[in-house]
């Protein structure tokens, strides 16, 4: 291996005769941006009379420590720590569609009890729990994505589950539909920051031969929604207004109709409550999980880009030692690659992310890491890196396009198709319990979605031919013969480590794959990320799935097609959720998911109020829903379906690199 390839937010850096990075300024003058864009030269080896890694060629002195970072954990294989952070951090996945599922599932019988969206008043209100929900995910999104940034990983890694538990348990003893609104957006303001956060925690604790495990944090998800829906199940059809009335029409709310007036009442209509009481349990079990039982240690990744090299050692060694095993990494390695770094004069690297080598002729300037007293412009200039040059300027806002349609897509389908369901079996005159039961068939398939993602997350197809040159037929037909390679997820794939001792002074054993090669007499290289082909296929299947639900009406395809949906929104989650914090770098690797996530959860709050406009008036006063359903669906299916555009034509050189 010749060089290390420059990673993406890097990529206006050229390669000079000596095989060493320079800007595109010029040798003479090179300006690093205050932040992270320009890689850190190298120090010429020949003339040191030291061997430099090849792995370390053109990386800054952070992105060299990671490397080391990455090589300890990477030593030190999948443990009981990193088992119990994935673990913990799946569950955090799990919270977060618990609560989305339970609000679609309780929305009917909250309307009866509390009486909104009765056909008694004008103004409908049917989007406005999901809004509301969505507008606390949005916030905590935002907030928490920055936050753990920049007060680290373990606050947040604590406090969202502690909020979310808190306002859940209180939300079942709500009386009115506002106390309803403003304690579901608190909710889903705590439960807003569990998948950036759990996703970047994940990545920056776990060897890199065990990154499939990003995606299959995924199957939490799905285990929340029939968890979701086997507490509904079992509590709101015993609990519950009956759904007609001696007049064969709903019962309404006690609140619109004059006494002695059949009407649902609180005592009657409790089956909604016990579902939050239930979840908002759930949740404070999981705070307590990841508080009192188990001691969760800051990120070392964060703790190095904060110029606490020291803190990052004892860190790694207290994971070795919980894992019952030995860190040997130590702080005299990460002195000597600063003294191998020319571009870097500092050994102790008190700021290593925030230092302008324009400066260093006058004195390296320091940035203080304190969050209230650090420097505020310093810590606005790490958030340029996602605009960098044009490959992270096309890589940013191809995410976040990505994730506006993908919770737009689901937001409408998590929310509206269990409604839907409803209205159709209805109609298909199913009873209620019956309905209850079928969410369970329809969620199900989502755990073997996400386990196949978990599997095609490293499958990569491709054909290559580098270097031709005159062969005999017999040779060519031998070498034309495409071979793949795709063991399962977490099996060998690359040649014995070294021996510890060396381990974080060695080019280290990438999992390389076999690609399929062709011979031919031109050069020429095809190559298909599985997480970009699989991301591509699972949005476009998934919105098939939503178009095709509004041509039947049949009880079996009712369920089919929403369990259809469901398979390929999961397998398409899994995948992108796993590989979003991969492509940005640690500094703002929580921003980058956070902010993504937040323009997702905006289109979250504005999907369903369109929808809820659309199933209320599209029968046009007719009494007939189905017109209503198929504007929903069409809304949710075209959503989607950019999903599948803007996925096919993300930077291919992020998908599946290395991790700083």
């Amino acid at each position: 291996m010749a060089g290390k390839a420059t990673p993406p937010w890097t990529s206006s850096s050229k390669v000079d005769g000596h095989g060493r990075y320079v800007d595109s300024v010029g040798e003479d003058e090179t300006q690093v941006p205050a932040i992270y864009a320009s890689p850190a030269t190298v120090a010429d080896a020949d003339s040191a009379g030291t061997t430099v890694d090849p792995e370390m060629e053109g990386l800054t002195l952070f992105e060299r420590k990671c490397v080391l970072v990455n090589r300890e954990l990477d030593a030190m294989g999948m443990g009981r720590y990193q088992w119990c952070i994935w673990c913990l951090c799946g569950f955090g996945y799990m919270l977060d569609l618990l609560w989305a599922q339970a609000f679609g599932l309780v929305v009917n019988q909250m309307k009866q009890e509390l009486g909104f969206n009765s056909h008694l008043i004008e103004d409908s209100q049917s989007g406005n729990l999901a809004t509301s929900f969505s507008s606390g995910l949005c916030a905590g999104a935002f907030v928490w994505g920055v936050l753990v940034d920049i007060i680290g990983r373990q606050w947040a890694f604590n406090l969202t589950v502690l909020i979310s538990s808190i306002f859940g348990l209180c939300l079942g003893a709500s009386n009115t539909y506002t106390t309803v609104l403003v304690l579901t957006a608190f909710v889903g303001f705590g439960v807003g920051g569990n998948i950036p956060i759990d996703t970047t925690i994940t990545l920056e604790f776990i060897p890199k031969n065990r990154r499939f495990l990003l995606a299959a944090l995924s199957v939490f998800q799905p285990i929340g929604v029939v968890v979701c829906t086997a507490i509904a199940y079992g509590f709101i059809p015993n609990y519950s207004c009956p759904a007609n009335g001696p007049d064969g029409e709903p019962l309404e709310s006690c609140r619109l109709v004059s006494r002695g007036t059949p009407c649902c009442q609180r005592s009657a209509n409790m089956g909604w409550r016990f579902v939050c009481f239930t979840i908002g349990g759930i949740t404070l079990g999981v705070f307590i999980l990841r508080f009192v039982l188990f001691r969760f240690q800051e990120s070392p990744k964060f703790l190095v880009s904060r110029g606490k090299d020291e803190k990052a050692i004892r860190v790694l060694q207290h994971v070795a030692k919980f894992n019952r095993t030995e860190s040997r990494l130590t702080l005299e390695d990460f002195a000597q690659l600063a003294d191998e770094t020319t571009s870097v004069q500092s050994s102790d690297s008190e700021a290593p992310l925030f230092h302008n080598l324009r400066e260093s002729g006058h004195g390296q300037k320091s940035i203080q890491q304190s969050v209230f007293g650090g420097s505020f412009k310093a810590e606005l200039a790490r958030y340029k890196l996602l605009f960098s040059n044009f490959t992270m300027i096309r890589l940013t806002l191809l995410v976040w396009i990505t994730y506006i349609f993908d919770y737009w897509g689901f937001t409408i389908a998590g929310f509206y198709l269990p409604t839907i369901l409803l209205l159709k079996n209805a109609s298909l005159h199913v009873s209620l319990r019956s309905t209850y039961l079928s969410y369970l068939w329809i969620y199900l398939p989502g755990i073997p979605a996400v386990l196949l993602g978990s599997y095609l997350y490293h499958f990569d197809i491709g054909f290559h031919n580098s270097s031709p040159s005159p062969t005999s037929s017999s040779s060519i037909s031998s070498a034309s013969s495409a071979s793949f390679s795709t063991p399962p997820p977490g099996s060998s794939l690359s040649p014995p480590s070294p021996s510890r001792e060396h381990h974080h002074h060695q080019h280290p054993h990438t999992t390389a794959r076999r690609k399929p090669t062709i011979s031919c007499p031109i050069p020429f290289s095809i190559s298909i990320s599985g997480r970009q082909a699989t991301m591509v296929l699972s949005s476009l299947l998934m919105s098939l799935s939503l178009f095709l639900f509004s041509l039947v009406n049949t009880q079996a395809s009712n369920i089919g097609l929403n369990a259809m949906e469901y398979f390929f929104q999961s397998l398409f989650n899994a995948v992108l959720y796993g590989w979003t914090p991969e492509a940005f770098p640690a500094p703002v690797r929580g921003t980058a998911a956070g902010v993504a996530s937040f323009w997702g959860r905006l289109a979250s709050i504005v999907a369903p109020l369109i929808a809820g406009h659309l199933l209320d008036t599209g029968s046009g006063g007719s009494g007939d829903d189905a017109a209503g359903i198929n504007n929903v669906l069409y809304l949710a299916g075209g959503g989607v379906l950019v999903c599948t555009l803007s996925t096919a034509l993300l930077p291919r050189g992020v998908l599946g690199r290395e991790s700083y």
